[in-house]
């Protein structure tokens, strides 16, 4: 066991000295002027953060007081146990569905085939996956803490109510402590469990996650007071642990009693850990201890092509596809793409088409609302190119399809178009309805820029394209000039809309959007049939 505690030792140290180098400090210099050094940032850094938490605990104070001034400590129980509620639930489905304890394929090398109590090697590998998720929530607690002490604390906050303002946050911080341990060993025995039983003996394990999502919800309610008299006296000698944080005098012995539970969920994990399959563990988050490692020192290529592996499926199951025939096809194609490569920047790109559409309405004048509009078709344009890019770097296959190519172009990117219609559509009427404001005609053009937007782009991607270069997978980007005539196609029903009043106005900007959309289309379609010529 020592040889399998100086890995890990070694591996933690490589964690913590990856981390000190953001603040160009050597952990192998034991020189006085770096010792020196060391001091400085833990002073820095101490004051750093307690001015920074401080700063938030003000805006918490104001959360306080808005959501209920007279029980202040009821809106910090609440917010606390959603947060805890949402981190265990995704944890725990990540933990039935994936090995939640890392181990690197040089692990699996080493100790897959030793004697070792597996229960010893489980709780050695777990302190600092440990240390790094409470980090969030240890926070979290310390900032409420301070927001109480500025809501309950009477009078000016004086350097002379220092400590006491600080004691808040401490007591807040010690209730966590166990808390956490707790949940977070509970979400390790189920991985353990399901790795340490085969066949149909865990699938018990499936309703783990919706036991839980009830429990949870009915601690949330019951903060609320929203639950009958006898199920929230239960509930509320649960919640002790936590509401201990926020009271006036510190509950020892309940604190004491929540560490005691919080390591017999240890001894637990340690106990369930015997036949604990540590190869199955390894082909489960080898990959993902190693894209963790290349990333941490910067390989970004090995990083990519490990996540693209990933993304094409190679470890899923096998997709049924759907009964489409001809070039319906593209459209499950591209819904199995958008499956299989979906990360959060993609999501957050669809979010700021949503966004710039939802303030729209809000804005006050026409130059603020022109800046968005410009902002919104960048966005729209940048998101389009997307699939066609990634088609033509497999030219050669694409060329071969047995599809015209109108046909190609229109299921290709009408997955794409219908997703931006239909998130442009609902940003826009849903700032309507929110702010109060009347622009019903400007919603009747969205379908219509759409396409003008998203085919004025996809023209100036495939209008740069040659069969050469597509050859060896050199696909253009996205050009300025693709956004300016995306810009232009999207103005001209929108400057009539604005110039021409009445319905007459309103038919001709319709009309102008479509036509616009059309005509960008045919621009595609003929420059996607004269690549080979170009």
């Amino acid at each position: 066991m020592k040889a399998i505690h100086w890995l890990r030792s070694r591996q933690e140290e490589r964690e913590t000295a990856y981390w000190l180098s953001f603040v160009a400090y050597e952990k192998s210099d034991h020189s006085f002027n770096n010792r020196i050094y060391l001091l400085y940032l833990i002073l820095f850094f101490g004051v750093w953060v307690f001015v920074t938490l401080t700063f938030f605990a003000g805006g918490g104070a104001i959360l306080f007081e808005m959501l209920s001034p007279e029980n202040p400590v009821r809106v910090a129980l609440l917010v606390q146990m959603v947060l805890l509620a949402v981190w265990s639930l995704f944890s725990a489905w990540k933990a039935i569905r994936r090995c939640p304890v890392l181990f690197s394929e040089e692990d699996g090398l080493l100790i897959s085939q030793t004697p070792l109590p597996r229960g010893r090697i489980i709780l050695r590998w777990l302190w600092m996956p440990w240390l790094k998720s409470a980090i969030p929530f240890w926070i979290m607690a310390v900032i409420f803490g301070f927001s109480l002490a500025e809501v309950t604390i009477p009078g000016a906050m004086g350097a002379n109510r220092i400590f006491e303002y600080m004691g808040f946050g401490l007591r807040a911080w010690l209730a966590i402590l166990p808390i956490h341990l707790m949940l977070f060993g509970l979400h390790w025995l189920l991985g353990v469990v399901r790795l340490s039983t085969r066949g149909n003996s865990n699938r018990w394990l499936r309703i783990a996650v919706p036991v839980l999502a009830l429990f949870y919800g009915i601690l949330i309610l019951s903060i609320g007071g929203n639950v009958i008299p006898s199920v929230l006296q239960i509930v509320d000698l649960i919640l002790i642990p936590l509401r201990i944080g926020y009271a006036g005098v510190f509950n020892w012995l309940v604190w004491v009693t929540t560490w005691i539970l919080a390591f017999l969920v240890l001894v637990i994990l340690f106990q369930s850990a015997k036949n604990f399959s540590l190869s199955r563990a390894v082909q489960e988050t080898g990959k993902l201890e190693l894209i963790s490692t290349a990333k941490q020192y910067g390989f970004t290529s090995l990083v990519e092509q490990e996540k693209m592996q990933q993304r094409l499926g190679v470890e899923r199951k096998p997709t049924q596809l759907p009964a489409i025939a001809g070039p319906g096809v593209l459209i499950w194609k591209d819904v199995l793409q958008t499956k299989r490569t979906f990360r959060l920047t993609g999501l957050l790109t669809w979010l700021q088409i949503f966004g710039f559409l939802f303030v729209l309405p809000v804005l006050p004048d026409m130059g603020s609302r022109g800046i968005v509009i410009i902002l919104w078709i960048i966005q729209l344009a940048q998101i389009s190119v997307k699939r066609i890019r990634s088609d033509l770097a497999v030219w050669p296959l694409i060329r071969q399809l047995p599809i015209s190519h109108k046909k190609f172009l229109r299921n290709d990117l009408g997955f794409t178009y219908l997703l931006a219609v239909l998130i442009s559509l609902t940003g826009f009427l849903l700032g309507c309805v929110v702010f109060g404001m009347q622009i019903p005609g400007l919603a009747w053009l969205v379908p219509g820029m759409v396409a003008a937007i998203s085919f004025a782009a996809v023209f100036d991607v495939i209008r740069r394209s040659r069969s050469g270069l597509l050859l060896n997978g050199s696909v253009p980007e996205l050009s300025a000039g693709g956004i300016l005539l995306g810009i232009l196609f999207a103005g001209i029903p929108l400057m009539t809309y604005l110039l021409v009043s009445g319905i007459l106005g309103m038919l001709l900007a319709i009309i102008l959007s479509w036509g616009m959309g059309y005509l960008a289309f045919e621009l595609v379609a003929y420059a996607y049939r004269n690549i080979d010529h170009a």
